[in-house]
């Protein structure tokens, strides 16, 4: 049984699923799972053998309530740089800030519910919910305004929620592939909760970037609905209390089909999708040197 939730060595996976052979990414290089539970000695012990440096944890407020966990003392959390609506923390790392990517081993909380994010889904709201979901904000409420939320943003299912990320999330995004073209920070794990949305969207670009095969990238992330079998019903009550239907908790293959159409559709590649947002062609280059396997 495998230790850590929906873990997977995404090298590995693509050269396995890889027939033509178009875009080959490193063995042993980036990692993909669900969220690390904080005793799981055994979950340590194989990030440790697999000699991963860097885990990026995608979860809101991820640093105040996992600091002090086994795997964060061998693995310790830097806050970065966040804007996490649903982090009511101090910002007690930013003395740590200046040291990221020089230890040897780390795990950094790039939150991706940000303000942008949060402006996105409300504006997206009919407006008495948009009164609502500030009020409820205002009132400390958050846990019923990220309900209201998400109820308003359910009729878009899991495709408009991924183009939200893609959209609204850029600024994490850059994060992430910014730590990524520092060779020091690899081995890396990308995480968030079950490790099928928010990590399915980074891992996706990561490979569209690496020049892998549309359907390759979909099949990588659907691999994530046979992982997350034994946790489905958990994931269907996540869902719940955010004011999502059980959709929500599948894996949809179309879903990932239609994002990775929309940023050819909408940008014309990944590529120049990531040129807008401000990771220019120097630094994709740094992190392709570091990610595809050369021949």
């Amino acid at each position: 049984m495998n230790s850590i939730l929906n873990f997977r060595d995404v090298g590995e996976t693509v050269k396995e699923l890889n027939i033509k052979k178009i875009g080959k990414i490193k063995k042993g290089v980036l990692f993909r799972s669900g969220e690390l539970e904080d005793e799981n000695e055994q979950a340590l012990e194989k990030i440790e053998k697999l000699d991963i440096r860097t885990i990026i944890d995608l979860r809101s407020g991820s640093y105040e309530i996992h600091k002090d966990s086994s795997i964060a003392i061998k693995y310790p959390y830097v806050n970065y740089p966040s804007d996490d609506v649903y982090d009511d923390s101090s910002d007690e790392s930013d003395e740590n800030n200046d040291d990221l990517n020089k230890e040897k081993r780390q795990t950094i909380n790039i939150s991706f519910a940000g303000t942008k994010l949060h402006r996105k889904l409300i504006s997206d709201a009919p407006f008495l919910s948009q009164v609502q979901i500030i009020f409820y904000f205002l009132s400390c409420r958050k846990h019923k305004a990220a309900k209201l939320i998400g109820q308003s943003m359910a009729p878009k299912g899991l495709v408009g929620m991924y183009q939200n990320l893609l959209e609204a999330c850029d600024d994490q995004i850059i994060k992430i592939f910014e730590i990524m073209t520092d060779k020091s920070n690899l081995p890396i794990l990308i995480h968030c909760k079950h490790g099928k949305d928010r990590t399915g969207v980074v891992i996706a670009l990561l490979l569209s970037l690496c020049g892998v095969d549309d359907e390759l990238i979909v099949q990588d992330y659907s691999m994530s609905q046979k992982n997350l079998i034994s946790v489905h019903s958990s994931i269907i009550k996540d869902m719940e209390r955010l004011g999502l239907p059980e959709s929500f908790a599948n894996v949809l293959p179309d879903a990932m089909r239609s994002l990775l159409f929309y940023i050819k559709s909408t940008h014309g590649s990944t590529q120049n999708y990531l040129i807008k947002i401000g990771f220019n062609l120097e630094k994709q280059k740094l992190l392709l040197q570091n990610l595809i396997e050369k021949d």
